[in-house]
């Protein structure tokens, strides 16, 4: 059987970690499946003289096939004018833009192929119309504002992203939360099912070697620094703790959105000692943070299931995260982190103030954390499922033999 991975999130030269879990399920995916995968990675391209910012200078230059992990990954090209006002037309200039590619690569091996897409829109639907003229198989799994924020931007689009559900062979929500958005967008849905993203077993191998009494105490946030992942509600919170806790920082890592307000944010309150900004990193160089953190925060108005949540907690970090998305089937507010409501930073506030003045029950959260991920959240576990997935439509017929 061939997998061919079609989705618009796979780390390139514009964001070395954008759709890093993408990744990270086929590399384990590679290590269980009798077949070849090959990666569909279609990247926008839009006239030169609409280059005038460095990221779509980039998306020109991305090499078209490489192979990373000893995997094929393909990059063909898609036209697409540059702002959100165009995403109406995603799914079928995604479409037009790989389905040459895609008929090639499904017709190797006996035409024994599936299609598995990430995101519902926009290239679910770009793997429906493959689906139509291929005859193969298709597999969407939905990772988050695919399904609960982008449908509801229009009547075309909630259309568009009922006809990708309703067409898909199997769908996969990465959480139960999402998988009842799904069943509301398209009750006739018949073949819903839920795996959970996680971490490689690998990152287990790290624990966080700083001693949880360690002075200053270290807040981590990794993510984009942006207003819908609570940036403001994180930075109002820490200035009231500053204020009482000499002896605590906040490291903030991620690519930095909010760059004009965060300066004077903390020009105005002085606390430019105290918050350290480093800009976006590599993967590669996370989990020194992780391991040098005495606490985890993730305020996010929304999330799908984040992927950081899984590794400050594979590493034994005691986490705060919002009770938003998926985020409360993983962590149990008071046995494994804390919970806390979206947008209220006297919430987060607290939260943090109850983990810095009780180290023992930092230690028993980190200690549950990593317990929880070992025991359930990584892509060996992921990987297991969705072969399990790839098999039952191979013998349903739906795949030729």
């Amino acid at each position: 059987m061939n997998l061919i991975v079609l989705s618009g999130m796979y780390p390139n030269q514009v964001n070395v970690n954008g759709g890093i879990f993408v990744e990270k399920q086929v590399i384990a995916l590679k290590k269980i499946i009798d077949g070849e995968i090959f990666v569909v990675a279609p990247i926008p391209w839009s006239p030169r003289l609409l280059w005038y910012k460095k990221k779509w200078q980039l998306y020109g230059k991305e090499k078209k096939f490489l192979i990373k992990n000893n995997i094929k990954v393909f990059h063909p090209r898609y036209f697409r004018f540059p702002g959100r006002h165009f995403g109406v037309f995603d799914p079928f200039v995604i479409y037009y833009g790989v389905r040459s590619l895609v008929r090639k690569l499904a017709s190797t091996n006996n035409g024994d192929a599936i299609i598995h897409a990430h995101t519902i829109l926009p290239v679910g639907l770009a793997a429906i119309l493959l689906k139509k003229e291929l005859k193969i198989p298709v597999i969407c799994t939905a990772h988050g504002g695919d399904t609960y924020i982008l449908p509801f931007r229009s009547k075309l689009y909630y259309y568009q992203a009922k006809t990708a559900i309703n067409n898909a062979d199997t769908v996969v929500a990465v959480s139960e939360r999402l998988k009842k958005i799904i069943l509301e967008i398209s009750p006739q849905s018949k073949n819903v099912q839920v795996v959970t993203n996680g971490i490689d077993r690998d990152w287990l191998e790290h624990k966080a070697s700083a001693s949880s009494s360690q002075k200053p105490l270290k807040i981590l946030f990794v993510g984009r620094l942006s207003i819908e992942k609570g940036i403001e509600e994180l930075l109002r919170a820490f200035l009231l703790l500053s204020t009482e806790h000499a002896d605590c920082e906040l490291v903030l890592v991620g690519e930095n959105l909010m760059a004009s307000w965060l300066e004077t944010f903390l020009k105005k309150n002085k606390l430019q000692q105290r918050v350290k900004v480093t800009g976006a990193i590599d993967h590669s160089e996370l989990p020194a943070f992780y391991k040098n953190a005495s606490i985890f925060v993730l305020p996010s108005h929304m999330e799908g299931m984040p992927t950081v949540m899984f590794e400050a907690m594979g590493i034994g970090l005691p986490v705060i995260i919002s009770d938003v998305g998926g985020v409360s089937e993983v962590i149990k507010n008071n046995v494994n982190g804390l919970l806390i409501k979206a947008g209220d930073w006297k919430d987060l506030y607290l939260k943090l103030k109850l983990l810095i003045n009780d180290e023992k029950l930092r230690a028993r959260l980190g200690a549950e954390a990593r317990k929880t991920v070992d025991m359930h959240y990584t892509w060996d576990i992921n990987a297991g499922k969705m072969q399990k997935i790839y098999s039952e439509l191979r013998k349903k017929g739906l795949v030729s033999r």
